[in-house]
């Protein structure tokens, strides 16, 4: 025997789909919710940390390239016009 039409039978599928759907997000999101540390404030302070080593390195490269410079120009003097 088969089931009478029922105008509600696509939307009970569809909310029972979504059910799942977010069933299996909130599993997925607690798995890796469990990866994640949960001091963020840690998180910020080495990135802090690195953002202030990268200006030290990026203030380094331009005293290197200036010195360089320097260096290339005072040969440059020294051996005279070529």
């Amino acid at each position: 025997m088969t089931q009478p039409y029922s105008p509600f039978a696509d939307l009970d599928e569809a909310a029972r789909r979504l059910h799942a759907a977010l069933d299996r997000l909130e599993s997925g999101l607690a798995r890796a919710g469990s990866h994640l540390p949960a001091d963020t404030a840690d998180l910020q302070a080495q990135l802090a940390d690195a953002k202030a080593r990268e200006a030290a390195l990026e203030a380094a490269v331009w005293e290197a390239r200036e010195a360089l410079a320097a260096s290339i120009d005072d040969i440059k003097t020294a051996l005279g016009p070529v």
